[in-house]
């Protein structure tokens, strides 16, 4: 399209203009702001208004309280040994069925054993129970596997499917979670206690915030961490993934704790159940504060004095890397140069000239030079004196390993010594003291509150 140049007058403002930033005029500007803040709060609005929730949704199964039912009165009362079997025999005295024969006794124990435990009964039990003819044989037998640990084992899997108890992160990576076996225990341990319901929930949505200072109660909240995770790398992080671990969150607590599958209100009202989005977000807003965190299982003077150590252990690595840097120094540097002899003459008088003086095509070859050449450890430690290899840590040449090794191996030995050596008796998650050392004792939970 053609037309006329700017004048030079007119182009010497713009040219002003941008220079000083390209200001916009802040009165147009808030009214644009003004306007879209404005948008924003009437498309909240008709969301908000969009389900009405009525008083027959209030009576939706959910929300309502369970009541004790009525227990039938029934014509075969020989059957009844307890009140659920009248509601057994009422269904079946109105059906027209007759009960099936009593089972005997070997049949019985294989039930309740497989039932409780989910394994078979040794045939001796099953000879001890069938011979014992007590009037209490029964209450006792299933007394002694309800006090079994085998029962909690048994019965915790289904809570954990319920809470999508896993040992990895999932997704591609699947990395392992090395603390989660934390929770697992502890549902377990919550069933062989008969731990009550309702702390067993609190303990789990909120544990850290409720009781901070019980660490079994800290263990329960990987309830909310047990879902797939993305991974640590801070590439794969996100406002997106971040949004799918809360959704994850709201929808196991939701399905868990109140029997509503909430999640189906993440991006419209529920199309059956009376969930508006609204509620859904509000969940979410409940969650959105915590942040993953693994949390030490141990007191603070517990966890500084562990600190300290494994400080003073990386302080004598450091040490030890900077003396073996320096004794191989002139070995690595005399091999170094042995092989820059071998690169073009170019890219020789590049690494020879002092820096401040290449040019940009030197600066170009001796950064690639440098880079590219290297002598690993393993070329030497075959190149240095007996003695010096020994200083080392390797008295035959041509071992493979070097000097980031030789530091890692004594810091190995040193972090095992410190966790022989320290002394530190941790209080475990069930609350007794536990062998554990400290550097061993990492707990795994989510933290209800943001760190500052």
């Amino acid at each position: 399209m053609d037309a006329d140049p700017l004048p030079d007058a007119e182009v010497a403002i713009l040219r002003r203009w941008i220079e000083s930033g390209a200001p916009w005029p802040a009165d147009n500007r808030q009214k644009a702001e003004g306007e879209q803040k404005a948008s924003r709060v009437a498309a909240l609005k008709k969301v908000e208004d969009r389900r009405v929730i009525t008083a027959e949704d209030r009576e939706f199964w959910a929300f309502r309280k369970p009541v004790c039912p009525t227990v039938p009165t029934v014509r075969q009362t020989r059957l009844v040994y307890n009140p659920i079997d009248a509601f057994v025999v009422a269904a079946q005295e109105k059906k027209g069925l007759r009960p099936a024969p009593i089972a005997s006794k070997a049949a019985l124990i294989r039930r309740a054993y497989l039932d409780l435990i989910g394994l078979p009964p040794k045939p001796e039990e099953v000879d001890a129970f069938v011979n014992d003819t007590s009037r209490d044989a029964w209450i006792r037998f299933v007394d002694g596997l309800l006090d079994s640990e085998r029962y909690g084992e048994r019965w915790g899997r289904h809570w954990l499917d319920v809470a999508r108890y896993a040992d990895s992160d999932g997704y591609e990576y699947d990395m392992l979670r090395p603390n989660s076996w934390r929770y697992r225990d502890y549902v377990i341990r919550a069933f062989n206690e008969d731990k009550p319901y309702d702390r067993f929930v609190r303990d789990q949505i909120a544990g850290d915030e409720l009781d901070p200072g019980d660490y079994e109660a800290v263990v329960a909240t990987g309830f909310l961490r047990n879902g797939p995770f993305i991974g640590d790398m801070v590439l794969m992080q996100n406002e997106q993934t971040r949004q799918d671990e809360l959704d994850d969150i709201v929808s196991t607590t939701a399905s868990a704790f109140l029997g509503l599958t909430v999640g189906c209100a993440r991006c419209h009202d529920h199309k059956y159940d009376p969930i508006p989005q609204r509620d859904y977000y509000r969940m979410v807003a409940v969650f959105a504060p915590a942040l993953r965190k693994d949390v030490p299982l141990a007191p603070p003077p517990v966890i500084e004095e562990y600190d300290a150590a494994v400080a003073a252990v990386d302080a004598r690595i450091e040490r030890i890397r900077s003396d073996l840097a320096a004794l191989h120094k002139p070995t690595r540097e005399r091999l170094l140069q042995k092989k820059y002899s071998k690169v073009p003459d170019a890219v020789q008088t590049a690494l020879r000239t002092a820096r401040e003086k290449r040019t940009e095509a030197q600066k170009l070859q001796a950064s690639q030079a440098e880079y590219s050449i290297r002598v690993s450890d393993a070329e030497v430690l075959p190149e240095l004196p007996e003695d010096q290899r020994k200083l080392s840590g390797h008295s035959r040449p041509n071992c493979g390993t070097g000097d980031d090794e030789a530091a890692g191996s004594a810091s190995r030995a040193e972090r095992r010594r410190i966790r022989r050596g320290a002394g530190a008796v941790v209080v475990s998650a069930s609350g007794s003291d536990s062998k554990q050392r400290v550097g061993d004792a990492a707990g795994c939970c989510y933290r209800s509150r943001p760190e500052r």
